[in-house]
């Protein structure tokens, strides 16, 4: 397998011209995936944490534009790259590089993950969320399940007559949909509970919309090192919502996630 990167970069200061990287992009054969600064485990980008880039609209707004080419392939990307940076942008890509990985046992994921980690994140961005992102893509791996779970899944829904549109960090269909997210607990902050209010309620919502009477809700944590009124939450509020698997322990998680899943009936 041949993985081939690109680089996104920012320059603060068109004066100084000093660009900084700020995201990575891998293409692995016919896995496309990517990594900005600001990404949250549910794939959004929370302005909160990017004040560098000041109008975090318009970095969103980069962002969904390079998740565009990503998605239209390498070619395009490799047009953009050859396209280069004009003397008045802020924002560009560049090649990265191109590696061959035949004897190297890292999945893409786990390579994206490095090169985001070697590349890209500052020493005051918490490792956490990509802990329980990578912890949970293994565990999905051990399963064999890589290529059939979808990532990022968007439902529309109805609810109480009101449309509304439903995310999930996962979704995995064998005659039951399985709809599945990931929550970090290892910092108590607004973000963390944030995100434990979102899973709970899109849960809810979905359920009362009808439009999957049947499916199965699955919640991953990583409770190794967690913080513990995050853990009593996340075990009092969700409990009735969703089954909760820890991947802290990876066969346990991947045991009980094939029950889960039904994956042996």
């Amino acid at each position: 397998m041949t993985v081939h990167w690109y680089v996104v970069k920012h320059v603060p200061d068109l004066v100084r011209r000093e660009p900084r990287n700020i995201g990575v992009i891998l293409i692995a054969d016919q896995e496309k995936m990517s990594r900005f600064l600001g990404e949250q485990p549910d794939g959004e980008i929370d302005g909160r944490t990017v004040p560098q880039f000041g109008n975090h609209l318009v970095y969103k707004a980069w962002v969904k534009h390079w998740r565009s080419l990503l998605d239209q392939g390498a070619s395009v990307l490799s047009e953009q790259v050859v396209a280069g940076r004009g003397p008045g942008a802020s924002f560009y890509i560049e090649e990265g590089g191109e590696q061959l990985v035949g004897h190297d046992e890292r999945a893409s994921d786990e390579i994206l993950d490095d090169l985001y980690a070697t590349l890209v994140r500052p020493d005051s961005e918490s490792a956490v969320a990509d802990d329980v992102r990578s912890l949970t893509r293994r565990v999905i791996r051990r399963l064999g399940l890589s290529r059939q779970v979808q990532e990022r899944v968007r439902l529309p829904v109805t609810v109480g007559g009101i449309p509304d549109d439903i995310w999930f960090d996962y979704r995995y269909d064998n005659g039951v949909p399985h709809l599945m997210q990931r929550i970090g607990l290892a910092t108590s902050d607004k973000a963390t509970w944030d995100r434990l209010h979102l899973v709970e309620t899109n849960f809810e919502r979905l359920r009362r919309s009808g439009l999957l009477p049947d499916f199965s809700a699955i919640t991953f944590i990583k409770q190794q090192h967690a913080d513990e009124r995050l853990v009593e939450a996340v075990h009092g509020r969700l409990a009735e919502v969703t089954k909760i698997v820890d991947v802290s322990n990876q066969d346990t998680a991947a045991s009980l996630l094939s029950g889960l899943l039904d994956l042996h009936a």
